[in-house]
């Protein structure tokens, strides 16, 4: 057998059937299996040196997710694969942001899941572990490179600490319903319902029923609008911007008092969930000259999260993909597919005039397109590489479209993606010396707190 692949694996495994299995299994390729049922078992084990780890999410003594980031914190070399019955797509990104190597859902591909074993100790090995850091995910902070995804990562976690409204602002596709939704499942509210208000939408009728409710006929039979409906957890109020000005001011009366009365009722109703409201608008723009009431702009101010165009955080586009294509790979049921180089240069140089949405919806159409595991340029939109096929509205950084320092910025994003953040293959593959990369680093803003290890 290889020597590279020869040493312990660890397996975490509370089911007995499940881990004698992967223990067999594990002897056949050569490796020697430690094995353990829980969570504490499998730090203790962590201490003897293992080339990989095998963990089931579902134990006795803890979350497997903190568990990953625990045996990642103390050795961030080592691949973790999750096994997992759960077919969650949440739960898969959330293992992957943590910093998994793969996932299989049970009942498990044996062969699959030993080469892919095989081939991460390779990488490990040849690439030198204990000083393999990788830009997009890391145990010690939010995984995001760009400046915008950090602050909105410090953003989310005051979010989900308190129970204070929200206001997320940010053109269309910025993803604030999604990001509403994950303050909704971390926060204090998370046992309790989650209910969208879309203020606009032509089915809703009556917008100030639908928050509010209504007395009914002599007040004989009161009907509960979205405010009691989302009692004990968290409701959305999407396009806030679309909200008439009575009723702005009437929702800033209620922020501010916590209490409402339903219209033809003299009943007043105590507010039990958390209030999360988005627009699209600039709404300190639209407030200060009166196409905004002042009084709600600055109820929700204190706590008002920004998301940035995925334009100007395009180095986090790789971060996006992993988590799009690893939803649509659960949800489908495939095998975990990847995006070739080629496919993620062309990726990075589009402008994204749709968000996520739309990086999304191009993802998702370029894993149904592709045959193998591997998602190449041809399986991508057409109109992202073709510019006989790019319509109005839509452009990539081609010579001659933008400038000369748009070029530079988003050659280095896309450079970084490919090299995973090692700076002396970023200058290699640049064709410049290791110290203008970190010149061009400074100058565009993406040095970030933490510089990846340069590799020799």
């Amino acid at each position: 057998m290889d020597k590279q692949l020869q040493g312990r694996i660890l397996i975490v495994e509370d089911d007995v059937s499940t881990r004698r299995i992967l223990s067999l299994f594990c002897s056949q390729q050569g490796f020697q299996p430690l094995e353990c049922s829980c969570s504490a078992d499998a730090l203790r084990l962590l201490e003897e040196p293992v080339l990989a780890v095998i963990l089931d999410l579902g134990l006795p003594d803890g979350d497997g997710v903190e568990l990953l980031r625990k045996v990642l914190e103390e050795k961030p070399w080592v691949p973790c694969f999750i096994l997992t019955a759960r077919d969650s797509a949440r739960v898969a990104v959330e293992c992957i942001k943590a910093g998994a190597r793969d996932y299989f859902t049970k009942p498990v591909d044996l062969a699959a899941l030993f080469s892919a074993i095989c081939d991460a100790v390779k990488r490990v090995n040849s690439a030198a572990p204990n000083t393999v850091d990788s830009p997009l995910t890391s145990s010690k902070d939010s995984g995001w490179l760009s400046k915008a995804g950090r602050e909105s990562h410090v953003s989310f976690l005051n979010a989900t600490a308190s129970d204070q409204p929200v206001l997320m602002t940010g053109e269309a596709g910025t993803g604030k319903v999604r990001f509403a939704r994950m303050i909704h499942e971390a926060g204090v509210n998370a046992q309790g319902p989650l209910r969208i208000l879309r203020i606009g939408d032509p089915g809703i009728g009556c917008v100030e029923a639908a928050l509010f409710g209504s007395a009914g006929g002599g007040g004989e039979n009161p009907v509960r609008g979205e405010l009691q409906r989302s009692a004990g957890g968290t409701l959305v109020i999407h396009g806030l911007e679309h909200l008439s000005q009575p009723l702005q001011s009437k929702l800033a009366e209620v922020l501010n008092s916590g209490q409402f009365q339903q219209p033809g009722s003299k009943m007043t109703f105590p507010v039990s969930c958390r209030i999360i409201c988005t627009a699209s608008a600039d709404l300190a723009a639209e407030a200060a000259v009166g196409r905004f009431s002042k009084k709600l702009w600055f109820s929700l101010k204190p706590m008002h999260i920004p998301l940035s165009p995925l334009r100007r955080r395009i180095e986090d586009l790789p971060v996006f993909c992993e988590q799009f294509i690893t939803s649509f790979c659960v949800a489908a049921k495939r095998p975990r597919l990847f995006i070739s180089a080629p496919a993620m240069e062309v990726l990075l140089q589009y402008d994204w005039p749709g968000n996520l949405d739309e990086l999304r919806h191009c993802i998702e159409a370029a894993c149904r397109n592709t045959d193998g595991s591997i998602i190449g340029t041809a399986d991508c939109p057409s109109y992202l590489w073709d510019p006989a096929k790019r319509g109005e509205g839509s452009s990539a950084l081609v010579v001659g479209s933008a400038r000369i320092e748009e070029m530079e910025r988003a050659s280095l994003v896309a450079a970084l993606a490919l090299c995973a953040g090692n700076r002396r293959l970023v200058a290699k593959r640049l064709g410049v010396s290791l110290r203008t990369v970190y010149n061009m680093l400074k100058r565009h803003h993406l040095a970030g707190k933490r510089q990846a290890r340069d590799l020799e």
